[in-house]
């Protein structure tokens, strides 16, 4: 009878392969279970490197895990431990002396340099946790603390460029005069960092392309035009920072090319619009208990924090985006959706604004069903799940040029803004379509609103928008028909005091907007005869429009009347004392850490 052979009787490699890629703490426990799995443990640097952190946050018992992950390179484990110790959450730590402070931050500064080093095809991003404000009491504040750390260990002219942009960054927050670092950011530029680089073109020719700007100098935009050419190229090939590229577009579209000829210039623009669709994140459904109806109440409540907080447009797509990205990416469950939201919100508020969203107010801001440590954990999730790519191609972006292209007036812009974010409450339609593609889209609505379908659409989507944008009537046709149901037939959805969410209609009914939401618009009919295509042919979106599992959201009227969900462990918002019980649980939860005493790094 042939012996039978057992996991241990694998070769070493075959063993290997196994273990990368496992969750942490199932490593930890397979290397109790025998010492042949303890040793390649212990002794592989690939185990480590490749180990998954999702859903682990650092403790007093784990954190040797996570130091040792750090050290293999491990990037999950490094953003996880560096925010552990920043915002002291999850770890015991001293607090109690300015010394103990200071040691904290020389620890963490070291830990997001390491992320930055971990991270070369991605812009600088750890400097959206050390920027400020800072705590009034900046001796004992450990972001003030970590960007001094910084300053003084990493001010060496081979120190990493990155971290250098970090720096520069800080310091445009922190100068009192409010002066841009210029030499910080010329260090960084002139060690091939595409962001200081972009950022010293806008010190120097920003003003020229200003709206406002009534002095021409032709010589000297040339010489911008050519620059910024060289940047923009260089932004996109290396997915790093897509500003120049970006800025190059609307240029062109402004008809100022540079010295370049006119299609060259246009075969340009036409090329980074369809790479923008390809670089785009893949928005595929993984968590199928999230109905169509709870996301378009998490992007509703968006909508509302948008309005409130006086946020841009371009943070709510940004936000969005990184939101799907999560949910194309990791289980988040019911009670986890609106907790994903807005730690979106807070990494994207600090990216963009120059005002941030803070832990606390993010907490607050919920009606406090999550706490600090709450939303410190997410962020911590987000960072690492995207490796601190918190820049995403959006349909945001081409606004901008297109208004341009297609000469649009103020309110064409409006009303483009107001489409986009209507668009934005559907999954299955971002899913399908790219962002320049919905931009797009979008745009050629707006010609046939504006012109009451009096004009065909092949006479409004000329021949200059379709070198540009590389797009066809004929490619456009089903993305408008869609677009269009959204703000015309589509009902909204109703939440659970069976309130309509209407906060996009609501947001541009007003006169900052040019009331454009309350424009007549074109029936299906009228756009399916201007775009000559039949009316049946149009695919029909549906949506729930009444969800008793839907999260809340806290400042909207209603009566309160509202049937309650009678299994609470179903509804997105967990009761008080189950979502305490399960932070408590989550924080305390003990380990035999006895593998983890042989880590010592």
């Amino acid at each position: 009878m042939d012996e039978q052979l057992c996991l241990l009787d694998l070769p070493v490699e075959i063993l290997i392969r196994i273990l990368k890629g496992m969750q942490m703490p199932d490593i930890l426990n397979l290397a109790k279970v025998h010492p042949v799995f303890s040793d390649l443990v212990l002794s592989n640097k690939s185990v480590w490197l490749n180990a998954s952190f999702n859903g682990v946050w650092p403790n007093d018992n784990n954190k040797e895990a996570f130091h040792r992950a750090s050290v293999c390179g491990n990037i999950s484990a490094t953003i996880k431990l560096s925010l552990a110790y920043l915002y002291n959450e999850g770890l015991a730590l001293d607090m109690s002396s300015d010394y103990a402070v200071n040691y904290l931050g020389r620890k963490v500064a070291t830990l997001l340099y390491e992320a930055e080093k971990l991270t070369p095809e991605v812009a600088p991003f750890t400097w959206i946790f050390i920027r400020p404000p800072w705590n009034v009491h900046k001796s004992r504040c450990c972001k003030a603390e970590v960007y001094y750390a910084m300053c003084e260990k990493y001010s060496g002219k081979d120190i990493l460029a990155d971290i250098k942009t970090c720096l520069a960054r800080v310091e445009d927050h922190v100068s009192p005069s409010g002066e841009t670092p210029v030499e910080l950011f010329k260090e960084a530029a002139e060690s091939g960092e595409t962001y200081a680089q972009y950022r010293l073109w806008q010190i120097k020719y920003g003003r020229l392309f200003d709206s406002k700007n009534t002095t021409k100098d032709a010589g000297l935009e040339l010489e911008a035009i050519r620059s910024l050419r060289s940047l923009g190229s260089q932004s996109l090939k290396s997915r790093k920072n897509h500003e120049a590229c970006l800025k190059l577009m609307e240029i062109y579209a402004r008809k100022k090319f540079g010295g370049v000829n006119e299609n060259d210039a246009l075969a340009f623009c036409k090329k980074k619009i369809t790479d923008f669709n390809k670089i785009s994140f893949p928005a595929t459904k993984r968590n199928m208990h999230i109905t169509q109806s709870m996301r378009y109440i998490l992007v509703d409540w968006l909508v509302e924090l948008t309005s409130i907080k006086c946020l841009s447009s371009s943070i709510l797509h940004q936000t969005v985006a990184l939101v799907d990205k999560v949910l194309s990416s990791r289980y988040i469950s019911r009670s986890r959706l609106q907790l994903v939201g807005i730690a979106s919100m807070l990494l994207v508020c600090r990216y963009e604004n120059s005002n941030i969203l803070t832990i606390r107010e993010a907490a607050w801001l919920t009606d406090n069903t999550y706490k600090y440590g709450d939303v410190v954990r997410m962020i911590g999730e987000i960072t690492a799940l995207t490796q601190g790519r918190l820049q995403l191609p959006t349909a945001y972006d081409f606004i901008e040029a297109l208004g341009y292209v297609a000469e649009l007036n103020f309110t064409g812009v409006y009303m483009l803004y107001y489409i986009l974010e209507v668009s934005l409450h559907y999954f299955e339609f971002i899913r399908d379509f790219g962002p320049s593609t919905v931009a797009c889209a979008a745009c050629l609505l707006v010609l046939l609103t504006l012109n009451k379908g009096t004009t065909s659409a092949e006479n409004l989507w000329t021949p200059l928008l379709i070198k540009y944008t590389g797009f066809t009537l004929k490619d456009l046709k089903e993305c408008a028909l869609r677009l269009h149901l959204f703000y015309t037939d589509v009902k909204p959805v109703l939440d659970h005091r069976r309130q309509p969410l209407t906060q996009v209609r609501e947001r541009y009914s007003r006169d900052e907007f040019g009331r454009v939401s309350e424009f007549e618009t074109l029936t299906h009919q009228q756009l399916c005869s201007v775009l000559s295509v039949a009316s049946q042919n149009t695919k029909k979106e549906t949506v729930q429009t009444f969800n008793k599992q839907l999260i809340m959201s806290p400042t909207r009227g209603g009566t309160g009347n509202f049937p309650m969900e009678a299994e609470r462990h179903l509804a997105a918002t967990p009761t008080m004392e189950e979502s305490e019980e399960r932070y408590e649980k989550k924080r305390n939860h003990p380990n035999d850490d006895s593998i983890t005493k042989k880590m010592k790094v």
